[in-house]
């Protein structure tokens, strides 16, 4: 039987993995690369899970604007991710924060 400690260094391990894979900052790069400056003005992009990148949108305008932009956008995340990146969420939320 495996030991608590054992069990928990191979979970963190793989959590340190996947988040490498995919840290904040490329998460960001990736964004501001697929979208005009402008728009990365008014976005950022939260986090990555399951194939789907989470962005928030500074008000309802912008999430107009960008749910219209949608499909082209997604089609650029596909190409620069090389198809990790599948889907995108849109919400209004914070765009200053960490």
């Amino acid at each position: 039987m495996e030991s608590i400690k054992s069990i928990l260094n191979v979970v963190i391990g793989d959590i340190q993995k996947k988040q490498q894979q995919y840290p904040q900052e490329k998460i960001e790069n990736i964004w501001k690369k697929c979208v005009k400056k402008i728009i990365s003005q008014h976005t950022k992009a939260s986090f990555f899970k399951k194939g789907k990148l989470y962005v928030n949108v500074e008000n309802s305008a912008w999430l107009y604007e960008l749910n219209t932009k949608k499909e082209d956008i997604v089609k650029r995340l596909k190409k620069i991710s090389k198809n990790k990146i599948k889907e995108l969420r849109l919400k209004i939320g914070d765009i200053y924060g960490n």
